[in-house]
């Protein structure tokens, strides 16, 4: 039994609940920028259309940016010098 291509479909059935994509985005890459565009789409499990399209809406829409492990790190030293320069009087007081 065949099976039904894309242009015998009817024409509402593909768009499943969505408006039409009518606009398209393009960019030149180094190979180095595709292949890592590439690797982190595969991570992902997508497209890499879908991939770039969902990274393209979240970033225009500002969501927030996960921090990095180097964010995490400066933001732990940071607090932890505050606690040693807040508490070291207080505990030198006791002695």
């Amino acid at each position: 039994m065949p099976l039904l291509g894309d242009s015998q479909l009817p024409s509402g059935s593909r768009l499943k609940g969505r408006d039409r994509r009518a606009f398209s985005v393009s960019t030149k890459l180094t190979s180095e920028e595709f292949d890592s565009i590439m690797q982190a789409s595969q991570g992902s499990g997508k497209a890499i259309g879908e991939w770039a399209r969902e990274v393209l809406l979240r970033e225009a829409n500002g969501a927030p940016r996960r921090l990095s492990n180097e964010d995490l790190m400066v933001e732990l030293v940071g607090v932890e010098l505050l606690l040693m320069n807040a508490l070291a009087p207080i505990i030198m007081a006791k002695r």
